[in-house]
């Protein structure tokens, strides 16, 4: 048994330090991207899988010179505020390619 995984999950758990989610953490996990010429609009929804987990918080970044959006959602004890449902609104100032998640930037949308 490991205790740094034990200990990082339970100091998450109890809200003092983060912890964030992977592509593989929701069932269904969808983007849809709607591009103009001035911006974009991105739609995130899915469930995370493990019913006691809830969303804390989703955050976004924008590099608009690589025309990327990286989120990353970050996980709590599920709770009346915080569900494992994923439904997430972003309007950027951009148009966007491509979309990464995570701490390990995967790629879950490109512009076809």
């Amino acid at each position: 048994m490991k205790p740094a995984p034990i200990l990082a999950t339970l100091l998450a758990a109890c809200g003092i330090a983060p912890q964030t989610a992977r592509v593989q953490d929701f069932s269904a996990l969808r983007v849809q991207v709607a591009n103009t010429p001035d911006g974009s609009t991105l739609m995130l929804t899915g469930d995370l899988n493990d019913s006691a987990l809830g969303i804390r918080n989703v955050r976004i970044s924008s590099d608009r010179q690589q025309q990327t959006a990286h989120i990353i959602v970050y996980k709590t004890l599920a709770n009346s505020q915080h569900t494992g449902q994923l439904n997430a609104r972003f309007v950027l100032a951009h148009p966007v390619q491509r979309v990464l998640f995570g701490v390990n930037q995967q790629t879950i949308w490109t512009v076809n």
